[in-house]
């Protein structure tokens, strides 16, 4: 908590030096020029699928999805962002979205509420509530405008879905060769909750801290970067009482089963690079990841992304295959009969395991300035006990389903 305090203390510190030179920045306006933008985004969309034994959820952050009826659901929201310019070096930013969220409503959140200060071309250093930009080209994932598909890609995203923490963050930028070379670190706490069969991961107040390097070179850029989590909760209630049950029976190996299922403390390893090739009008994206647990509650995966596009006057049809599987967690009760304990284990280890693998095709027609309508077919196959990616799944949910997706994009 007293690590924690301090980087609260540094935040304000950080702020408030940054007051001089807003105020320096105000009083020096002489143009009569408003300093305020106010914009807004959103997404109408509409999507179903042909199996009805699972949902199919935007991401990891929704408590349900759509199955075999057609829904709004999911890919719909609505965001306004305020920018107030004080300078030509200090920029601070306000966004609030509604979406359909972890508590199964829309309620709005707000997803940035920042401080820019970019002293010159090379520098910049943001501060508060800021995107979590762990992807390639990955900043602006709730503004589906500025996106080709209709939603970010789930198989890659079952990786870590988080969009926003609260810290701060460093950019440098460099020429390097024929390019530039751009580096980043960042430093912060989740305050998000993924939405589990078995109750909700808090992630709130889990410390986080990456860097990430770009290279961009011409049509080319390359990506790598790796990030750590540190969780500040446990399992959701149902695995904390298991696990209390199994240290009350007071039997050595349940207790050092019970251990493992720990989260709190534990760390998370997130490790990812990318390619982007972009000469116009071909648009080509590859992207890997790999995501490790310490805790054995959670199961690691692997991730991987490729689209590819070509643009048509206004008219962009695409291409992707995404790919997403768990390496096996393994945790038993060391009881030579079981006793329930092991199938009560494993039922808990199956809600993190995913297997499958998705092909989809989609169009972006931009009819209009600002607006942009898409259509989008996704062919998912997994195994049947692949269920961390799909909501609700029921015993005759076989990891194969069709996802039909139409969404308006717009931004004003």
């Amino acid at each position: 908590m007293m690590f924690r305090n301090r980087f609260g203390l540094f935040v304000a510190v950080f702020l408030i030096a940054l007051f001089p030179i807003l105020d320096t920045a105000l009083a020096n306006e002489t143009d009569g020029a408003s300093a305020f933008t106010l914009r807004g985004f959103g997404t109408l969309g509409v999507a179903r699928s042909t199996n009805g034994q699972a949902e199919i959820t935007h991401d990891l952050l929704q408590p349900h999805g759509v199955s075999n009826h057609w829904s709004g659901k999911i890919d719909s929201n609505l965001g306004a962002q305020l920018n107030y310019v004080a300078s030509d070096t200090v920029e601070a930013v306000a966004q609030v979205v509604s979406r359909y969220n972890y508590k199964g409503n829309f309620t709005p959140q707000v997803t940035e509420l920042l401080v820019n200060y970019d002293p010159n071309a090379n520098l910049k250093l943001i501060a508060g509530r800021i995107s979590a930009n762990l992807f390639l080209r990955d900043g602006n994932r709730l503004i589906g405008y500025s996106q080709l598909a209709v939603r970010p890609n789930i198989d890659y995203l079952s990786g870590m879905a988080i969009t926003y923490l609260d810290g701060v963050d460093g950019r440098i930028t460099l020429p390097l060769g024929k390019g530039l070379l751009i580096g980043e670190a960042y430093y912060g706490f989740l305050a998000e909750r993924y939405a589990l069969a078995n109750g909700n991961l808090d992630l709130h107040g889990s410390r986080t801290i990456g860097v990430q390097i770009d290279y961009l070179s011409g049509d080319w850029q390359w990506h790598a970067g790796i990030s750590q989590v540190r969780f500040n909760h446990s399992m959701p209630a149902q695995i904390r009482e298991f696990q209390a049950d199994m240290r009350r029976a007071g039997i050595d190996s349940l207790t050092r089963a019970a251990k493992k299922l720990d989260l709190r403390d534990t760390d998370a390893m997130y490790y990812t690079v990318g390619m982007n090739y972009d000469p116009g009008p071909l648009l080509l994206q590859l992207m890997l990841s790999r995501l490790n647990y310490d805790t054995r509650a959670l199961h690691g995966r692997d991730t991987a992304l490729f689209r590819a596009s070509y643009r048509i006057g206004e008219v962009k049809p695409f291409i992707g295959y995404s790919w997403a599987k768990s390496r096996r967690a393994h945790i038993t009760s060391g009881l030579p009969s079981g006793d329930g304990w092991d199938d009560h284990l494993r039922m808990v280890l199956a809600q993190s395991y995913v297997d499958q693998h998705t092909v989809s095709m989609g169009m972006r027609w931009d009819f209009q300035r600002n607006m942009a309508l898409k259509f989008q077919a996704d062919l998912i196959r997994g195994r049947s006990n692949s269920i961390y990616a799909v909501r609700d799944a029921t015993p005759r949910w076989d990891g194969k389903t069709k996802l039909f997706s139409v969404a308006l994009d717009f931004a004003f």
